[in-house]
């Protein structure tokens, strides 16, 4: 299951999935290195864990992003891609990062390991010198990796240019996806409507379909036969004949003594609990078994030279093995545990739990987001559902058992405990009273905007992260703006625009955002938004002057400090303590930190360099994502982080 940032990808960005782009490193600052270990208890509250992370280190506790396509080498290693990352998993069951993020920054950087950076990489095979070889779709180019963690370019490279044969410096690819080692040695490069090839002499030729593009659904002689857009995975069969899939049309292709046929696929493989794995023409993973049939599945598949066939679930973030008699087990990650039911702590489940809100009497109120509804978790751990329904997603009003929701993202509470949920895929802002009655406070779902207006007539398009004020007031933020919902249901457009981004401090409209992903009101009635595209914290004052608090617009990292000096990486969701101290969800470094009033900023929670949740003295965290304060002291913050409730009691 993905991650919360990841589901709610069309409100916060893609970037929030996808990596910032390739200059993510933070530039020499005065600020200090985060603690080197966690400073926080962990606890588990209720819901369950596994799933999309990043842990490397024996295979026991592994956990993956996004695994993708996979190769073997001569001595047995396993590599394969995550996210944009290159891992490799050794006979011994080490697994380790050899090239890329780790925190899925993207970019095109040659250079040593951990240094190099990728764009969405696609295709992964071994060289005859065990050099690991990558397409790199997102910049257009084949990369290697030697022996000793080197990346270099050896074809292509990022531009607008058109695909081109010729030397390997000099060609260009249109976005490879798959590659494959023939066996002369020559690199098989699916590109688009093309297959490729790379000659050990370092020549690209194109030797099947269209490099122009020209896309279709015919055979024939290689150079006249046509393929559907995208060649997800090629495998050669024991007669060195080269199947591929033509993703895009549903079909699998056949090249050989230089024809195209086409092939009916066999049935999909169904992988448990997965929805990208279906008897459907997503088809992305072809391999055959130690039997000689053909696999395929909408991941990546490889038969390891000890015959097993692996299968790669990224929605699950695992790699499974695929047994002879058809029983499938994870071997490598651990699944996500999702679900919807009700219950004590670790028995109930959610679904990208996703904003939380806090009562007096230490409720905990829960945004699941993919069970569409507003569940309620007790200081003993008890799960209930408040409103909503995991089996139907829509846009009802009305009393607690018959209200729907689409994809609510975040949840705020005021001073006599009504709920204000940020409903993503209606577009509204709705209201849920003591007494259980679901309302529509502003928006419509007929009319999705940025328009100022009373209750339906205002528009919003999915808003997120409500706040309310001394006044009663609901602020939600919407794009670049934050938008206020007056007690009588009137929205006006407070700071920001909706539809325009950036980080310049001003008034008003005058002032700039990107992505804002959270907000907390202090006693004061400032306004503090976690810039989540701007790596930053604002501060905005009742009067809607808008300065930078802590943080550098446009440049993230992880470093504490004092304002400017500190660093984070796409913040989200805030709250404050009684002392008027800020705690925030640094959610792409994996950690809680803290803000003072005068902007000290300090990490009280995870560490940066790993995203799972590990329970006890010195937990970790994943993508912390809500985040609350319970009453009482010591201490104790609430968030929400895998499929999970958590308490937070920093040392």
């Amino acid at each position: 299951m993905l991650s919360v940032p990841c589901a709610m990808a069309m409100a916060w960005s893609l970037a929030a999935c996808m990596g910032g782009g390739g200059n993510d490193a933070a530039p020499a600052s005065i600020g200090v290195a985060p603690p080197a270990e966690s400073q926080s208890r962990v606890e588990l509250l209720a819901g369950g864990l596994g799933g999309s992370g990043y842990v490397d280190g024996p295979a026991s506790r592994a956990r993956l992003c996004y695994p993708g396509a996979m190769t073997e080498g001569a001595d047995g290693t396993l590599y394969f891609l995550d996210c944009n990352a290159v891992r490799a998993l050794s006979p011994n069951g080490e697994l380790r990062t050899i090239a890329g993020s780790r925190l899925d920054e993207v970019g095109w950087v040659d250079g040593e390991g951990m240094q190099a950076r990728f764009s969405s990489p696609l295709g992964i095979a071994v060289d005859a010198d065990a050099g690991v070889l990558v397409a790199d779709y997102g910049n257009a180019a084949i990369r290697r990796i030697a022996p000793g963690g080197r990346v270099t370019t050896v074809a292509g490279q990022p531009g607008n240019a058109l695909p081109s044969d010729g030397a390997a410096g000099d060609a260009r690819f249109r976005g490879p996806q798959s590659l494959a080692i023939d066996a002369g040695g020559s690199l098989l490069i699916g590109d688009g409507s093309a297959l490729r090839r790379l000659s050990r002499e370092g020549r690209v030729d194109t030797v099947a379909g269209s490099m122009e593009g020209e896309s279709g659904i015919s055979d024939g002689p290689a150079l006249q036969a046509r393929f559907g857009g995208l060649i997800c995975a090629l495998a050669y069969d024991a007669n060195g004949a080269l199947v591929l899939t033509d993703t895009f049309s549903g079909t699998l292709r056949r090249l050989a003594n230089g024809q195209v046929t086409t092939l009916a696929p066999p049935p999909a493989l169904q992988l448990p609990g997965s929805t990208n794995f279906g008897a459907s023409a997503w088809l992305c993973g072809a391999a055959f078994d130690v039997a000689g049939g053909l696999q395929v599945a909408g991941g990546a598949l490889l038969k390891r030279r000890n015959g097993d066939l692996l299968a790669a679930d990224g929605n699950n973030a695992v790699l499974s093995r695929v047994a002879t008699n058809g029983s499938i087990v994870a071997v490598l990650g651990q699944p996500a545990q999702v679900g919807a039911a009700d219950g004590v702590a670790g028995a109930a489940r959610f679904q990208s739990p996703a904003g939380v809100a806090v009562d007096p009497d230490g409720n905990v109120f829960v945004a699941d987001f993919w069970n569409h509804s507003i569940r309620k978790v007790s200081p003993a751990g008890l799960v209930t559902t408040v409103a909503g329904s995991a089996a139907e997603s829509a846009l009802v009003d009305g009393p607690a058992a018959v209200a729907r929701f689409e994809a609510p993202n975040a949840v705020a509470i005021d001073a006599a405990r009504n709920l204000y949920v940020t409903d993503q895929m209606s577009s509204v802002v709705r209201k849920i009273t003591p007494q259980g009655v679901v309302s529509t406070l502003a928006g419509s779902r007929a009319v999705q905007g940025g328009a100022d207006g009373t209750g339906a007539a205002a528009s919003f398009f999915q808003p997120r992260a409500p706040a309310v004020d001394a006044a009663g007031s609901v602020l939600v933020l919407q794009g670049g703006a934050v938008r206020r919902i007056s007690p009588q249901g009137v929205v006006t457009t407070w700071v920001g625009r909706f539809d325009a981004q950036g980080s310049a401090d001003g008034i008003g409209t005058a002032a700039r955002f990107t992505v804002p992903g959270g907000m907390a009101v202090d006693a004061a009635g400032n306004v503090f938004v976690a810039d989540s595209g701007n790596h930053s914290i604002r501060k905005i004052t009742p009067a809607g002057v808008v300065t930078t608090f802590a943080g550098s617009p446009g440049v993230p990292g992880h470093l504490d400090g004092r304002g400017a000096a500190a660093r984070f990486r796409r913040p989200t969701l805030m709250t404050f303590d009684a002392d008027g101290t800020l705690y925030v969800a640094d959610t792409d470094n994996s950690v809680v930190r803290r803000i003072t009033p005068q902007g000290e900023v300090s990490t009280v929670a995870g560490v940066g360099s790993t995203r799972a949740v590990a329970l006890g003295e010195r937990g970790l965290l994943n993508r912390p994502f809500g985040l609350g304060v319970l009453p009482g002291l010591p201490l104790r913050l609430v968030l929400s982080d895998e499929n999970a409730v958590l308490v937070v009691t920093p040392r």
